[in-house]
């Protein structure tokens, strides 16, 4: 070719002219050829140029290891070569190289199942690892060590040869991610059965995060661990006094007891409430504050209602009160909380009436009053009524924000 002259073409024009068809044919079959061989370089280059980025993370045995990041890139980087290769079978040549592109294929149709899977591997190991690391769950601790050890080898081999392709290389690869992330949904599953279980024997483990609540159990002769989720709990402390010693009781037990034991003091203090004429907001809870404001505005009503009241002198008193409270200049936040629930209440009762004389309503039977959520004092209990309904009123901590919530008439 470095010898050929255009003299030499003009010697032999008659034949070019008289093959011109096939020589046409012949170009577009080089040119085919060469599109195809460019893309096939290009792999190449990518199956060597294509690594996995790794970051730092410590074992809970204390070992430091590697663990890969930046999976997106990974995964996009091997769907962008697959369109490659698919954009080369439209083309008439692509058969002549069928024994390069075939492996092509089989390479990245592989690292397509696997590299969502180890994803999916690694983020399930990175969540469960520590906690099997610090002993929760024992029953399951032998299936999740064989999964950690068979998954930190994989791991291994890839730090020791980054490139993407080397996964196509790794016998039983396929087979082993699949037994890894059978294995970890059993030990997932456990973990969600034995967190479900604490749950339902305890139900404020509820308010718990799984992590906050796995370093509870996981701790639960630690007085400092669990002193920093009681306010998680019990939502209704404002503080909490320090815990110096150890229950000899077990963890859900005594949390219990603390539940019922709050419950009874907020009890005690609901009769207490109810029973004094002149409540101080001062020396009760907001909750018992509105609870006894609910029972005596219920029990006026329905004096009210059954003629031994009238509803002017049931709303001047109302008024009344809404307007020493309402005028009342305190400094204490806390006070001013209970003042601001006591004041939406009275409000509310207001309203009441105000639908009570506009509907004529003469009986504590009648609708108007009946579809009203209710509460009363019977015997030493608290219930709570409506229509046809009626529960018992339970005494769990609410905070104030709870407390405006109303429960709208039907």
């Amino acid at each position: 070719m470095e010898k050929l002259r255009f003299g030499d073409l003009i010697s032999v024009s008659a034949n070019v002219l008289a093959n011109v068809e096939q020589l046409k044919a012949l170009n577009a079959r080089a040119q085919g050829e060469v599109t195809i061989r460019e893309a096939i370089q290009e792999l190449e280059m990518w199956a060597a140029q294509a690594e996995f980025s790794f970051s730092d993370y410590k074992h809970s045995n204390g070992s430091n290891m590697k663990v890969i990041r930046d999976w997106k890139e990974s995964i996009n980087s091997v769907k962008d070569s697959q369109a490659l290769l698919q954009s080369l079978k439209n083309s008439p040549f692509y058969a002549q190289f069928s024994d390069k592109t075939k492996v092509w294929e089989t390479r990245l149709s592989d690292l397509d199942v696997y590299l969502p899977q180890m994803n999916d591997i690694q983020r399930k190991w990175i969540y469960l690892e520590p906690i099997f690391g610090r002993g929760a769950l024992p029953a399951e601790a032998s299936r999740f060590a064989r999964v950690d050890s068979e998954f930190r080898l994989i791991l291994a081999d890839v730090v020791r040869d980054a490139r993407l392709v080397s996964l196509c290389g790794r016998q039983s690869l396929r087979k082993s991610l699949e037994q890894i992330i059978d294995q970890l949904n059993r030990c997932q599953k456990a973990l969600n059965q034995f967190l479900e279980e604490k749950r339902s024997a305890f139900p404020r483990f509820y308010f718990l995060g799984d992590d906050d609540l796995l370093e509870i159990l996981g701790q639960s002769t630690n007085p400092t661990v669990i002193q920093s989720h009681l306010k998680k709990l019990f939502q209704v402390c404002l503080k909490t006094l320090p815990i110096r010693r150890r229950s000899d009781t077990s963890l859900q037990v005594w949390l219990q007891n603390l539940s019922d034991e709050m419950r009874s003091t907020l009890k005690k203090l609901s009769l207490e409430a109810i029973r004094d004429e002149n409540l101080d907001p001062a020396r009760y809870p907001s909750q018992v504050l509105c609870l006894a404001e609910q029972v005596r505005f219920c029990r006026n009503c329905e004096q009210t209602l059954n003629g031994t009241k009238d509803f002017a002198k049931l709303k001047a008193g109302l008024q009344e009160q809404l307007k020493a409270y309402t005028s009342s200049k305190v400094n204490d936040v806390v006070l001013d909380l209970k003042l601001k629930a006591l004041i939406l209440d009275v409000i509310h009762h207001i309203d009441v009436v105000d639908q009570l004389v506009s509907n004529n309503a003469s009986s504590a039977q009648c609708w108007t009053w009946q579809r009203q959520l209710r509460f009363y004092l019977v015997g030493e209990a608290v219930v709570a009524r409506q229509v046809n309904s009626e529960f018992d009123y339970t005494y769990e901590g609410i905070n104030f924000l709870c407390q405006i919530i109303y429960c709208l008439p039907f």
